[in-house]
This record gives C-alpha cells, sequence and structure tokens, in this order.
C-alpha cells in the first residue's frame, strides 16, 4: 500500500498528540503555556472510559516527589459546575483529589495545558476530542486490559473510516479499510486486529476472565468462537478449578460438544484435531507416533517426509462459498497460535538445556525458536 500523507494523526494538532504519549507529561518547548488550575474546578471527561487503576501509588510518588505532569483540559461550554474538563490525566487528578479528601496538606491546584478542541478536516469537535482522550490514554498506559484496547477500535473504527474515505479520494491512501485501520489508527498487525475483534464475541462473563487475566487472550480469541452455552460451561469449570483456561482446553471443549461433521477444509475442524490434548498449548510441540498414525491431515508437518506434493495449497471453491474472505483471516490467526505455542516450548527447552550445561541442545533449541518467530514475522507481515 502507498504511504499516506498524515493519516489518522493528520486531523490533529501534532504537538498535541506527541505530549499525549509522553510519560512525563507536556514539554514547554512544544510552546504550550502550563498554567496552574484549582482540581476541584476540573471534571472527569465522559468519554474516558478506562479504570483509574494504581491510584493509591501515583499518590504517594505524588507526595514524596511533590510534583506531577501537566493534565490537559478544554474550557467547559456549561460552567455552572466545572470551569473545566478533562481530555488527559485522570489518574493524576484522581490521585491529587484523593490527597486533599484525606487531608494532606497540599496544594490544590494543578498544573494544567488548556486545549481548544475544533472540527479538524472531516472530523467534528466531538470526534477530534475522541482520539485525544483514547491517544493520550494509549500513549501513556502499559496495562491496558483487552477490553479497553477493544474499546479504543470500537470507538475509532467510524472515525478512521471517515478519514480513509477523504484520503483515497485525495489519492493518498490505497487497499482496504481493514489494513488503514489495523496499521495507522491501533498500529498494530491486520491479523492483531481480526483476533481483538473476534474479542466482541465472548459473553460479558468471558470478557471479565479476560480483563482479571484468567484466561490469556488467545484463550479468549478461541472461546470466542464457541456458542454462549459452550462459553458457559467453559467458565464455569475455570471456577471450580476444573481446567487452567488453556487454548488446547478450549479445543477440547469445542471438540466435545461438536455432534455434527464438519467439511474437511474447516479451519475450526483442523484446531480442534491439532489441539485435543490435556497439555497446554505452549507445552506441546510434538506428537507420539501413534498419535499421528492416527490423523488423517498434517496441517503443520514435523519433518520433511511428512510433506506431499497432493496436498492442496488452496480450499476448495465449496468452501470459499460457505466461509468466505474472513475464513482466510481465522486460518492465518490459527496458524499463528500454534507457531507461537512452538515458538514457547523451544525457548523453554533452550533454557532447560542451558542450566543442564547442555550447550549443543541448547543451541539447536535456539534456532528453532528463532525461526517459527521468523515465519510468524513472515505472516504477519
Amino acid at each position: 500500500m502507498k504511504k499516506h500523507v498524515g493519516g489518522l494523526t493528520a486531523y490533529l494538532n501534532q504537538a498535541t498528540l506527541q505530549a499525549a504519549e509522553q510519560d512525563t507529561g507536556v514539554s514547554t518547548a512544544t510552546g504550550d503555556v502550563i498554567v496552574d488550575i484549582d482540581v476541584t474546578e476540573i471534571e472527569a471527561n465522559e468519554k474516558n472510559f478506562y479504570g483509574l487503576r494504581g491510584i493509591e501509588s501515583l499518590a504517594g510518588m505524588i507526595m514524596t516527589a511533590g510534583y506531577i505532569s501537566p493534565v490537559e483540559v478544554k474550557e467547559n461550554e456549561d460552567k455552572s459546575t466545572y470551569k473545566y474538563k478533562l481530555i488527559a490525566g485522570h489518574r493524576r487528578r484522581k490521585a491529587k483529589m484523593l490527597l486533599l479528601e484525606r487531608g494532606e496538606h497540599i496544594d490544590p491546584k494543578i498544573p494544567a495545558i488548556i486545549r481548544k478542541i475544533e472540527p479538524k478536516g472531516c472530523l467534528s469537535a466531538d470526534e477530534v476530542e475522541e482520539i485525544n482522550v483514547i491517544f493520550s490514554n494509549r500513549g501513556q498506559r502499559q496495562d491496558r486490559t483487552a477490553g479497553e484496547k477493544l474499546e479504543e477500535a470500537q470507538r475509532l473504527e467510524p472515525i478512521a473510516q471517515k478519514i480513509f474515505e477523504e484520503e483515497r479520494k485525495k489519492g493518498h491512501v490505497q487497499g482496504s479499510f481493514r489494513k488503514f485501520f489495523a496499521e495507522e489508527a491501533l498500529a498494530i498487525s491486520e491479523s492483531a486486529w481480526q483476533r481483538l475483534k473476534s474479542l466482541e464475541k465472548l459473553i460479558p462473563e468471558a470478557k471479565q476472565a479476560l480483563d482479571e487475566q484468567r484466561i490469556s487472550e488467545t484463550a479468549a480469541a478461541t472461546l470466542a468462537m464457541l456458542s454462549v452455552e459452550e462459553q458457559q460451561d467453559f467458565l464455569e469449570q475455570l471456577k471450580k478449578g476444573e481446567t487452567r483456561g488453556t487454548v488446547a482446553e478450549v479445543h477440547a471443549l469445542r471438540q466435545s460438544t461438536d455432534d455434527e461433521p464438519v467439511s474437511d477444509f474447516d479451519p475450526a475442524a483442523e484446531e480442534s484435531n491439532e489441539n485435543d490434548t490435556d497439555e497446554p498449548l505452549h507445552e506441546k510441540v510434538s506428537e507420539t507416533s501413534a498419535q499421528k498414525e492416527t490423523q488423517s491431515e498434517v496441517c503443520c508437518p514435523a519433518s520433511q517426509e511428512q510433506i506431499s506434493p497432493a496436498l492442496p495449497l488452496k480450499p476448495s471453491p465449496a468452501s470459499v462459498a460457505l466461509l468466505g474472505e474472513t475464513a482466510d483471516q481465522e486460518a492465518e490467526n490459527w496458524l499463528i497460535q500454534l507457531l507461537q505455542g512452538a515458538a514457547l516450548e523451544a525457548e523453554k527447552k533452550m533454557k532447560e538445556a542451558q542450566a543442564a550445561g547442555q550447550t549443543m541442545e541448547a543451541a539447536k533449541q535456539d534456532f528453532r525458536r528463532t525461526k517459527v518467530n521468523l515465519v510468524i514475522e513472515t505472516i504477519k507481515a
């Protein structure tokens, strides 16, 4: 795709975005004027959907250092209650207010930069504000949950669609919107965006388990392919401690509840065949000879002898008609998941060999690990 001119950020003030992505706050080198504003005159922005985590530790740091990075605000049109509304700095505001509520003897004022939010290009002032809130959080928060990342994408998508259409008319972008959105708005690969988007199909309890890190994002993406009832069953098992929440266990549940035959080219069926095991995915790399003999298809050959010229390189027309374009991306995600498991296993064995002083074995596993990672990056490219 031809590199576009400006893209998503072209509609925003560059100094604002650069400042938002700095952990240390806004530099006066950008020409911004920093003023002191009473924190009680600033209200939280309703567009901020991020959790306010780590407020206690942040408050402690403010008390110890006696310094707080400038927040960003805009003047409130309705000044009956609050004079300003936050654009960036919700955690800093919350920490400052916590200290005041405890009766700490501190200055109630907080350094702030007053922004003027206006329409920009094809975007309304409200959309520009939405982007500023998201970009400031994305730049400063390293602990965003999968749910927050998904919310970011859902809110940015219609905005990015407007920019994409306008930029395409100008000849600044080519290719699909999906690629533009993933790379320019979310700063991730297309496959990573598709996996993130699949989380929309999770039931609320599953999303909570993901945010609480009781299941991984990869396991959650696999769980999202199951029915509501199957997801509920799996979460009940997780609650009782009957499952560890691994990708392989999700596949096992899927296979055990599937009573209907599937196509030879159904990616879901291939996933079940490859991962029907009680072992976590990262612990499974090789299979026994008996297991290999019982499998009718080998999608990821372990040795050169298994490769056959007769293996199909394209899905059948019937499969394409049934599953459409999304099946290709889903199959790609599935392959990446398997390869990631192989890379993790190789790294584990490499460390074990190093600890045991087995230099040759460690080197062999190192080569395997890097080779698999190279294949993964090639697929993502």
